[in-house]
């Protein structure tokens, strides 16, 4: 009797042999060499982006009127006065808006010498 073989069947039964190896199944991937240029390029604007929506917020606190004129706005649809208002606080950056009733997203867009670098989105429950 072999080792496949049960005593209590009347035929052969085989099974195959697995071996697992493990480092068989792992494949090896080549990756461009790491470019920091762009990443660092980035992080010189972002204190000048932050920057940028900070002054927005001081603005917001620090003036009564402009938080109930851009809400009023934007019950209106009217998302071309609301970054109207938003420029109007001093922001350099290009920004769009998107708003509903409960909350109102702010995307400040960052481009500098036709570099595209950083977004930075407010979303502000109102």
């Amino acid at each position: 009797m072999n080792r496949y073989t049960y005593p209590s069947f009347p035929f052969v039964c085989t099974y195959p042999i697995y071996q697992y190896r493990p480092h068989s199944f792992y494949f090896t991937r080549d990756f461009p060499p790491v470019d920091t240029s762009t990443f660092k390029r980035s992080l010189k604007i972002m204190p000048k982006a932050l920057a940028d929506v900070s002054l927005f917020v001081e603005k917001m606190n620090g003036q009564k009127d402009l938080p109930y004129k851009m809400k009023e706005a934007a019950q209106q649809s009217n998302k071309n006065e609301v970054q109207r208002l938003i420029k109007s606080t001093g922001v350099q950056s290009d920004v769009d808006v998107s708003f509903n009733p409960d909350n109102i997203r702010i995307l400040f867009l960052f481009n500098r010498d036709d570099f595209d670098c950083c977004h930075i989105t407010l979303a502000i429950k109102w």
